[in-house]
């Protein structure tokens, strides 16, 4: 098993990018707690992970994912862009 420390053993963005996509298509709406938790990252690398996917006026992104604080919970939902790109994948397969 590869060490904490190892590159190597860091989930590869484009993997994790495509499964919190594929649990948003499917879900719409998923707690961000929870899904850390089913992608295995700690906090900070699912605020990466965000940063990328949530779009944000000063530090860019792609804008496929919305963030929502609802009873103190951060929700995370897709966007409309990101919902359009839901449907065009889904009428691939």
């Amino acid at each position: 098993m590869p060490e904490a420390s190892d590159p190597s053993a860091a989930p590869d963005t484009e993997e994790l990018v495509i499964a919190l996509m594929q649990m948003l298509c499917a879900r719409r709406r998923i707690g961000m707690a929870a899904a850390a938790k089913r992608l295995g990252l700690r906090q900070s690398q699912m605020e990466r992970l965000l940063l990328l996917l949530c779009e944000d006026g000063d530090l860019g992104g792609l804008g496929f994912v919305q963030r929502h604080e609802q009873r103190g919970r951060m929700l995370l939902t897709l966007s409309p862009k990101g919902e359009a790109l839901c449907i065009k994948a889904q009428a691939k397969e």
